[in-house]
């Protein structure tokens, strides 16, 4: 896969979306293969946290459009730490959605 940098944007995130992120990730975070989904009905973004094979965090965001929409990567990374891993790519289901993943390897991955 060729890799490339892409410019992203960044806006405000509602208390409540940051609140329930972080509640999320406590849910997964004890369990293996376990993945939670939720669209905001505000904003019409959708959200998925999981937790692959124990071992990683995978936190991601979706949006229609070409540009990734990395807002919660400041929010997350003062909670979490720096993730190990970002991306973005079109969703396979829909390429006219951006999804942008950011991705923390368990050791790293701390609520603070």
């Amino acid at each position: 896969m060729e890799m490339v940098e892409v410019q992203a944007k960044f806006g405000y995130v509602p208390r409540r979306v940051k609140r329930k992120l972080l509640e999320t990730v406590q849910v997964v975070q004890g369990k293996i293969d376990e993945r939670i989904c939720w669209k905001d009905d505000d904003s019409g973004v959708g959200y998925c946290v999981s937790m692959n094979q124990g071992t990683s965090l995978c936190v991601s965001v979706s949006e229609p459009g070409d540009m990734p929409n990395a807002s919660v990567l400041p929010f997350l990374e003062k909670e979490l730490g720096e993730p190990t891993t970002l991306f973005a790519s079109p969703s396979s289901l829909n390429p006219e959605v951006m999804i942008f993943y950011m991705i923390w390897n368990r050791t790293t991955a701390h609520l603070h």
